[in-house]
């Protein structure tokens, strides 16, 4: 993981982040953002770190059950009795979202309004870098998404493109401060230092906390192209 940053932290609003890596094989990052109190932040790293030999496990699989393993055994630790019974007991709720490199595919599982950016020139050339959309009122904790009849949550896969790929996961602070939706890609791309988008934010007086995590992978797997 290249980066880990944060901008100067806001009473009740906790950010927390953690990251594991397989050298060149694999990346899983996660992010969150707690209302309240940091007690649901902290159950969800917890609870996903005390896993960790477990995803571990799953990401020694070929590329397709990986995949379809994680995603599964990200929902069965949400919706786990011992996990809701947990969030009923801490104060606030939490945005949270994972996002996995394997090899050429990203993956992400979003819960509320984190954001996941993947920036490449030929996606860029047609004006996309985000890969999830901001969820409002969704949380998990003692608000929590999975106590309702049909959770809300969004799931996501996308294959990279040929050649370099820069990976960011951002939680929301950014979006108060003056110029620095704008600045992002910059910061995405490499173009901008971790330190200087950081004093850009405190210089504009950020509300709300920012953490960030990016980092770059090359794929040399070949990519989808239209048939004609």
């Amino acid at each position: 993981m290249a980066d880990a940053r944060r901008a100067v932290p806001v009473k009740m609003r906790t950010d927390s982040c953690c990251g594991w890596v397989r050298l060149r094989a694999w990346e899983f990052a996660v992010i969150v953002d707690a209302h309240s109190s940091c007690q649901s932040a902290v159950l969800i790293l917890e609870t996903l770190q005390h896993h960790e030999s477990s995803v571990r496990d799953i990401l020694r699989q070929p590329l397709r059950k990986a995949v379809d393993r994680i995603e599964r055994w990200v929902l069965d630790i949400f919706q786990s009795d011992d996990f809701l019974v947990k969030c009923r007991a801490v104060q606030g709720e939490a945005s949270c979202l994972i996002c996995l490199r394997i090899e050429n595919m990203l993956w992400w599982f979003s819960v509320g309004d984190c954001q996941l950016f993947l920036f490449h020139d030929e996606l860029e050339s047609w004006g996309q870098n985000s890969m999830n959309q901001r969820n409002f009122y969704e949380w998990i904790g003692q608000v929590n998404t999975f106590e309702q009849a049909v959770p809300s949550y969004s799931l996501g896969r996308r294959q990279l493109r040929t050649g370099r790929s820069r990976i960011m996961v951002m939680t929301d602070g950014y979006l108060e401060a003056e110029g620095c939706v704008s600045a992002m890609p910059d910061l995405g791309r490499g173009q901008m230092s971790g330190d200087e988008f950081l004093a850009r934010l405190v210089r504009h007086r950020t509300v709300d906390s920012t953490t960030f995590i990016r980092w770059s992978v090359h794929n040399a797997h070949p990519a989808a192209l239209p048939s004609s």
